[in-house]
């Protein structure tokens, strides 16, 4: 239901879901201050010699809008969270309820390869997605940044729902890595609508 109230207050009445996500982020701030203290040692422990993790901020908005530009058509087909300009991509940096980060390689000159975010609510619960680049698909990226997502999300002691396309095969398998999976509702859409629980028997990194 909240779900679903989202989508209209975001598609139809734009306004009124500017304010209430201003409210929520001052909100979440207030009640979630201290656990986000933890948000860069749960990025460093995912961050490797090959990948680096950081947060999506003002000062990379050209990088980021460069990285959404060169992904294909197609890689929207199950992934339109958002918009994907600068200034689109300012104000969820300005939103510290909307928790975003990408995944860079290490290089002198590194590469975009991923993205992933927790549309966060003070109530204690998130909403996740992600896009790994298309040169970049089968190497890993979508379980890294799956891992991070599930650590930060019980780090801050949120319950994680998605959205999940029947067709999307191969997110759904890097999901099942690290997720188990409760199937809530199917959507009009027939994507399915599910929570993401850690898996108990997950390898720790």
């Amino acid at each position: 239901m909240l779900y679903k109230i989202g989508h209209i207050l975001r598609d139809h009445l734009p306004c009124l879901w500017t304010v209430f996500g201003r409210l929520n982020s001052c909100l979440f701030m207030l009640c979630y201050s201290l656990r986000l203290r933890e948000e860069k040692n749960v990025l460093s422990r995912w961050s490797s010699h090959q990948f680096r993790l950081l947060p999506l901020t003002e000062s990379i908005l050209q990088e980021a809008e460069h990285f959404f530009q060169q992904q294909p058509k197609e890689a929207f087909r199950y992934f339109q969270p958002h918009g994907f300009t600068q200034k689109d991509l300012r104000e969820l940096a300005r939103d510290r309820s909307f928790l975003a980060y990408f995944v860079t390689t290490t290089d002198e000159c590194p590469k975009w390869v991923g993205y992933f975010f927790m549309r966060s609510f003070v109530w204690g619960v998130c909403y996740r997605g992600y896009i790994t680049d298309y040169r970049w698909r089968r190497r890993g990226i979508n379980q890294l940044m799956n891992s991070c997502a599930t650590e930060l999300a019980s780090t801050l002691g949120l319950h994680t729902f998605g959205t999940i396309s029947p067709q999307n095969i191969a997110s759904m398998k890097s999901v099942q890595k690290v997720n188990d999976i409760r199937v809530i509702k199917q959507l009009d859409n027939g994507d399915s609508f599910v929570e993401y629980l850690p898996k108990i028997n997950s390898e720790q990194k």
